[in-house]
């Protein structure tokens, strides 16, 4: 996401809980979906600054500010929210595999990165074949400048 629009997003996030700031609380009669909304917005509102100001947060902090609405209002909605943001940021990731043989030197450089999550690279029974095939070519080919 772009700054400009983490920036719109906070931004509602503070006007929704200025707006919603009266449906706060247990034992408030208010909706019961008002109320969790108030929560949510309460909940997530120093992330939403964090945004605004252009700096980060720790997400699972925040995962678990949102999953804290459950105990207050009786709900699952908190719950529901955090899987669904923890689900979204395991979606596929882009996978950084390579291995280089540098000229003169007898050593592999093997690279391997999943962006943008930090996620372990995972591979399916034919691309680890294929990768460890890739290794082996190399090892062999410092082999044979080496004999």
């Amino acid at each position: 996401m772009h700054a400009a629009e983490e920036k719109i997003l906070a931004h509602a996030i503070q006007e929704i809980r200025q707006l919603l700031s009266p449906y706060l609380g247990s034992e408030n009669k208010g909706p019961l979906e008002v109320r969790v909304a108030a929560h949510l917005a309460y909940a997530l509102h120093n992330e939403a600054i964090a945004l605004i100001e252009g700096s980060n947060f720790d997400v699972e902090a925040a995962l678990k500010k949102v999953v804290a609405i459950d105990n207050i209002l009786n709900v699952q909605d908190g719950s529901r929210l955090a899987r669904l943001i923890s689900e979204s940021s395991s979606q596929p990731y882009h996978k950084i595999v390579s291995c280089d043989t540098p000229e003169n030197e007898n050593i592999l450089h093997l690279k391997v990165v999943a962006t943008p999550y930090n996620d372990p690279v995972e591979f399916n029974t034919a691309e680890a074949r294929a990768f460890a095939k890739t290794i082996l070519d190399a090892v062999e080919r410092i082999e044979r400048k080496w004999k």
